[in-house]
């Protein structure tokens, strides 16, 4: 059985989650971010400079423009002031306008030796858009406003778990695919926003050889993430669902020696059809030292089956030759 867990920790059947939402609370209006002021939809320039390298470390400088920049870190004090990363957006059409969401991680103090896993990993905050260019976001929490104020309620709408131990994402999470799924696609009878993540946890684990962003050997706290699944009525107000991991992950990382034992990360769903969901997630391969894609494949999105790595990346001396993550799959 499959239970949703709220912020307080109370467990409701999924049976009747839909007649649930949760509140948050905050006393800081939003701002609107504007990307840049002379928008011309060009797409953003990035420019990369590479020092000489020694066979023992290469040093690499770069530097950017913000040409095409439409959204930064939050301001001094916000939750998302240090890093802002994984977007996830999506545009609703309606009879008279159009309503963009980002779902986005962030966090206000850098988990250092994360940097070269999942850089902006600590919470999920959303902002909203009439364009998709200009952005409304807030410093604080969601507020949980109705009727006609509740379009621009926006900011931070879900953190570490911090009042249950046990569970996958008590050190940080990091959004990777939200969706809005309906019995077309599974058999949980009316659409709802889907929101899978990747969370880590407090256990230690040894940095391994060729991982990037800290030492090999050191001990790092939230290296070990697992694939979440919350759940919306709203977009903005979520309530984890446990999985029968005991962890509540939907799945387990792999068992020692396995090309998935370090962690799970960035789970993006593609409903390929009735009763055909397929998680594509990527991991660390410790033993080829290189970054590789896996799939899961489920019928209702709460349980999955592994079916193992699918790309792995390119060659010695291609673009991808330590390997391919955070991969984004469609079905055309």
């Amino acid at each position: 059985m499959h239970r949703c867990v709220t912020k307080h920790s109370r467990r409701i059947p999924f049976t009747r989650f839909l007649m649930h939402s949760l509140t948050g609370k905050a006393a800081i209006r939003p701002r609107c971010w504007r990307g840049s002021q002379s928008f011309t939809g060009r797409v953003p320039t990035c420019k990369v400079y590479c020092s000489s390298s020694s066979s023992s470390s290469t040093e690499t400088t770069v530097a950017t423009t913000t040409e095409g920049l439409v959204f930064g870190q939050g301001s001094a004090g916000a939750w998302d002031s240090a890093a802002v990363g994984n977007p996830v957006v999506r545009c609703y059409m309606g009879d008279n306008e159009q309503r963009w969401y980002m779902w986005y991680s962030g966090n206000s103090s850098p988990l250092s030796n994360l940097v070269g896993v999942s850089a902006a990993a600590g919470s999920v905050g959303v902002a909203v858009s009439s364009d998709g260019i200009n952005w409304l976001r807030s410093e604080g929490l969601v507020e949980g406003r109705r009727g006609a104020d509740k379009a621009d309620d926006v900011g931070l709408t879900l953190q570490p778990n911090s009042d249950n131990w046990w569970t996958l994402d008590t050190c940080h999470l990091a959004v990777s695919d939200v969706q809005v799924l309906s019995n077309s696609s599974v058999s949980s009878g009316v659409g709802v926003y889907w929101m899978f993540y990747s969370g880590g946890d407090f256990e230690a684990v040894q940095v391994p050889d060729g991982l990037p962003g800290a030492p090999a050997g050191t001990a790092v706290e939230g290296l070990r993430m697992r694939p979440g699944l919350a759940m919306s009525q709203d977009g903005r107000n979520w309530a984890r669902i446990e999985a029968d991991h005991h962890t509540g992950a939907l799945f387990d990382v792999g068992e020692s020696g396995q090309w998935d034992s370090l962690f799970i990360g960035h789970p993006q769903v593609l409903a390929a059809g009735p009763r055909d969901m397929r998680l594509y997630y990527h991991s660390y391969d410790s033993s080829a030292r290189k970054f590789k894609i896996g799939i899961a494949n489920g019928k209702d999105g709460f349980n999955w089956r592994k079916g193992g790595p699918v790309f792995s990346g390119g060659q010695a001396g291609d673009f991808d030759e330590a390997g391919a993550a955070a991969c984004h799959v469609v079905s055309c």
